[in-house]
């Protein structure tokens, strides 16, 4: 069974309508994933590097991938490749959009000054 040429093209047609729906809709499923980061970003953490500003280095950390902060040595630890090396001091009190937090060493956590 042979197909004529016009109905090579009504196929061809709906082949073409097909991938254009189907790109429409991960378009849409890629946007909307990246709207609900972007709220999430916004609603649950205070830092934004664009309008706070870093009053207070007091809070020990680790610039490396793979290390964490060993209180007891006051070293930074990477545990699986065995090797340590020096901390920073990360920012323990910032001041964003006109409010001041601050980080609460014993409670180890941000607390909004008042």
């Amino acid at each position: 069974m042979m197909l004529g040429s016009n109905n090579r093209k009504k196929i061809f047609e709906v082949m073409i309508i097909l991938i254009l729906i189907a790109g429409g809709l991960i378009l849409a499923s890629l946007i909307s994933k990246y709207n609900n980061q972007q709220k999430w970003i916004a609603f649950n953490d205070f830092y934004s590097e664009d309008d706070c500003n870093c009053l207070e280095r007091r809070l020990p950390g680790c610039s490396l991938k793979g290390f964490e902060y060993n209180e007891t040595r006051k070293l930074c630890v990477n545990s699986g490749e065995k090797t340590v090396t020096y901390s920073i001091l990360n920012c323990s009190k910032y001041k964003c959009s006109g409010k001041i937090y601050e980080f609460n060493f014993q409670a180890k956590n941000w607390e909004e000054n008042k």
